[in-house]
């Protein structure tokens, strides 16, 4: 599958053709780590990457579109600099 992305300011729009995120009041980080794993972190405006602020899913294409959250939980209480070593689930 090929990830396709179209980012205007902060706001994912669209993820694979198929997922839609409508625009947020929220701050967004999004990382591209690899072909098939990218991580995207929302929080509210003015967050600091290492404040507890943050909400953070990986999404992964390697076979189909999956998307977990960082420690299983879509509560903002995770530190984006953080985000390569939390269990996603």
């Amino acid at each position: 599958m090929t990830f396709h992305k179209q980012i205007y300011g902060n706001h994912i729009v669209s993820i694979a053709g198929t997922v839609s995120i409508e625009p947020s009041v929220y701050a967004t980080k999004l990382d591209e780590y690899s072909d098939t794993v990218s991580y995207v972190g929302e929080a509210d405006e003015g967050s600091a990457d290492g404040d507890n602020a943050w909400r953070i899913k990986k999404l992964d294409s390697a076979s189909e579109l999956v998307i977990t959250w960082a420690e299983g939980t879509s509560d903002f209480d995770k530190q984006w600099t953080e985000r390569y070593n939390y269990d996603y689930s």
